[in-house]
């Protein structure tokens, strides 16, 4: 292990390089010696997939004793999975689409319980597309069109007379043979726990849906809450995608999570209960004629059948699933940065001492190694307003790499000010290579990435944030290999001061270098990891930074080995260095900057290119996100959201036509528009403008459904500055 290197002059850096030289041509030194065995002595080393799906395909058609699900310190489930039955899950036949023309292929299930002969499962994946009743009504389990379907029952088991006979799931997944080895199960109906609405009688069937009580069960691997949780995410099989069975042509994409039905009533008898795609449990329901709803079917096995050619036929071990992919990722101390509160005046600020920076290595390559920021080091704007830019022309690039005014469209000269040159000596930032920064078009909305660059310091994109061999899982969904929290420095608002920020160690939405759905707007992960294609406004100031780079593990810089992280919290960290950075002056400082550059000279960016390569990951929606961004405004308005925080806690209450609105009272608001409307797609919405965080909306028509969202505004001069919307409540008037 070696001390950090302290920063020497550039005459000094000459001679130890003169020195090297001379010494291997004389042969002093042998090859591979010097600054360079750091890099050997440590072995720095490639992330590495500590846990992932591990899957033995049908065809081994082996058999294993099973297990119950498992869920380690770090809140993670394992499940034991099978293979058993057929159904039409993949494009097969190669036409470009998944349809009932392809090939059945085998099913996979999860392990929720094993008692003696009997295993209780669920489908690994969202197997198909169908509306919980087919019409909007009053139903329950036992009367819907979703049991008759799933079972194959005629048109006496439904409200809507539908018949099923021999055309529903259990006969096209199954060969009577596997049907005789499904056990006719008493499906309790209970009623929906918040709302009291019933739920019906109860039902024997051999095919059903999950009810809230077991998908919060902890038996089974679930959370015992209903937030949203990675133990309940199912994506969707390609089938499903395409719209499944009743051709839905809203389903997300395959690989993509989905919503996903249970059997419970929602808040009322024509509302069912559901999973969220983030894995949320939506208690208050969805109106059962919905179809863009997957779903998840459940069942009970006979692992010994009394036919000998059922037990050895029917199913087969297929490997193990966990809730999530933990990854580890070595760790190197590399230049230093405002961090923590080292003064004790209470406030992580530019008058504290700067800190080490750890950083995970996201690839090694010879002696070039990828780095990304542990943490979320500041928080900065993506560009200082609300403009059409791309990376290239964004005052997030000049600020990384301490560009001057002619790199950006605002025209901000960062020259000796960005983050380059306050993170790192002059020998350090030597030791950063220039790289070829690709900005590919965003693929899900085709906004226009821009010219490639060439930066030392840049931000990571939706391809990169989503490819495993740097340690991510290979889906937009939530997964903590890519959650980072904030150093206290980010959390008291960073470079911009913002108010916005989460506290220190908590996550925190982190930029991504790609666009988002608009050109003023940037791709970005969620708290919880999810990666938004949408993502934010370019302006907002709700975002944290977490740069990246290359540099040169042989070079005479100052790095030291740091220990690992894990995705699932683990940390084995080798002791920082003591810093060798004093803070650089802010604006107006008398206080000499410890690190300066050559007399006349500013730091430029490279030379840009044309993209030279296309984008290498297929786009999926971004989880928890199906509404488009509001971009447009009504008439002297500026709709701008990220410049004021998000609504919270949304609440309704009904009384005789009318809906009493509350929510939490937003800072910095100067009043609140809420927007109603008897569509879910706001299609004829209303909007009312209050300066109160409570409003009374009247004459609302009986029997009917309103889906309500608030968003708050402030002024610039005389124009309203709108924040995000709030998410949808919805509630139906009785009376």
């Amino acid at each position: 292990m070696m001390n950090k290197v302290k920063q020497r002059k550039s005459y000094g850096k000459r001679q130890v390089s003169l020195f090297l030289a001379i010494a291997l041509l004389a042969g002093l030194l042998p090859l591979g010696t010097g600054t360079k065995s750091r890099a050997a002595e440590h072995s720095l080393r490639n992330p590495r997939i500590l846990k992932t799906t591990q899957e033995i395909p049908p065809e081994s058609a082996g058999k294993k004793e099973l297990k119950n699900p498992t869920t380690d310190s770090s809140g993670i489930t394992t499940w034991d999975c099978i293979w058993f039955g057929n159904y039409w899950q993949e494009d097969t036949n190669g036409d470009g689409k998944a349809d009932k023309n392809d090939t059945k292929t085998p099913i996979k299930w999860r392990v929720l319980s094993v008692e003696g002969d009997d295993v209780f499962l669920v489908a690994d994946k969202n197997l198909d597309c169908q509306k919980y009743n087919d019409t909007k009504t009053d139903v329950t389990w036992e009367t819907c069109t979703m049991r008759s379907w799933l079972n194959g029952y005629g048109a006496g088991a439904n409200k809507e007379g539908k018949d099923y006979s021999g055309t529903g799931f259990l006969d096209n997944a199954f060969t009577s043979e596997e049907r005789e080895a499904i056990k006719t199960t008493n499906v309790v109906n209970n009623d929906n726990p918040e709302y009291g609405t019933e739920g019906g009688n109860d039902t024997s069937d051999k095919v059903y849906l999950l009810s809230i009580e077991e998908v919060t069960n902890p038996v089974y691997g679930f959370t015992s809450s209903t937030d949203g949780t990675a133990t309940r995410v199912a994506v969707n099989t390609a089938y499903t995608a395409a719209g499944g069975e009743i051709g839905s042509g809203y389903m997300g994409s395959a690989g993509s999570a989905a919503y996903w039905w249970l059997r419970l009533p929602g808040s009322s008898s024509s509302l069912a209960s559901n999973v969220y795609n983030n894995g949320n449990v939506d208690g208050y329901g969805y109106d059962v004629n919905n179809n863009d709803y997957a779903v998840r079917p459940a069942l009970h096995l006979n692992l010994k059948a009394s036919s000998d050619a059922i037990s050895a036929s029917s199913w087969s071990y297929a490997g193990t699933v966990p809730s999530d992919d933990v990854a580890a990722w070595d760790c190197v101390w590399f230049g230093n940065y405002w961090q923590e509160d080292t003064n004790g005046d209470g406030k992580a600020d530019k008058s504290d001492t700067k800190t080490p920076i750890k950083w995970r290595v996201l690839s090694v390559k010879g002696d070039d190694a990828f780095l990304v920021a542990d943490k979320n080091l500041d928080c900065q704007k993506y560009n200082v307003t609300s403009e059409d830019v791309t990376w290239e022309t964004c005052t997030m690039r000049s600020w990384l790499n301490g560009y001057g005014a002619g790199a950006n469209k605002e025209g901000k000269d960062y020259s000796g000010t960005g983050f380059l040159d306050n993170a790192f000596t002059s020998g350090e930032r030597e030791a950063i290579k220039t790289t070829n920064v690709l900005n590919n078009n965003n693929q899900e909305y085709g906004t226009e990435g821009g010219n490639n660059t060439t930066d030392q310091v840049y931000l990571l994109s939706l391809d990169e944030v989503m490819n495993p061999a740097y340690g991510f899982t290979s889906s937009t969904n939530s997964t903590a290999t890519r959650v980072a929290v904030n150093t206290a420095y980010t959390a008291a608002g960073g470079e911009i001061g913002s108010e916005y920020m989460g506290s220190a160690g908590s996550a925190n939405v982190w930029w991504l270098r790609s666009p988002g759905s608009l050109s003023y707007i940037a791709s970005d992960v969620a708290y919880s990891g999810i990666v938004s294609r949408a993502g934010s406004y370019v302006h907002g100031y709700f975002n944290a930074t977490r740069p990246a780079l290359h540099f040169n593990l042989s070079s005479i810089s100052s790095w030291s080995y740091a220990g690992t992280v894990t995705s699932d919290g683990k940390v084995e960290e080798t002791g920082a260095p003591k810093p060798t950075v004093t803070p650089s002056p802010e604006p107006g400082s008398t206080q000499k900057p410890q690190v300066t550059s050559e007399p006349g000279t500013t730091s430029q960016p490279g030379n840009t290119e044309k993209p030279s390569a296309a984008p290498t990951v297929t786009p999926s929606p971004e989880s928890g996100n199906n509404q488009k961004p509001q971009v447009t405004s009504e008439p002297g308005m500026t709709s701008q959201p990220g410049s004021i925080r998000k609504v919270a806690d949304l609440k309704l209450k009904p009384k005789k036509g009318t809906v009493t609105a509350s929510w939490k009272k937003t800072a910095g608001a100067k009043g609140y528009q809420i927007c109603y409307s008897t569509s879910s797609k706001w299609k004829n919405k209303k909007q009312k403008l209050v300066s109160k965080n409570k409003v009374v909306i009247k004459k609302l028509k009986k029997r009917k459904t309103y889906y309500f969202r608030v968003r708050a505004y402030r002024l610039e001069g005389k124009k309203k500055v709108y924040g995000s919307w709030s998410g949808t409540k919805k509630i139906k008037i009785k009376k």
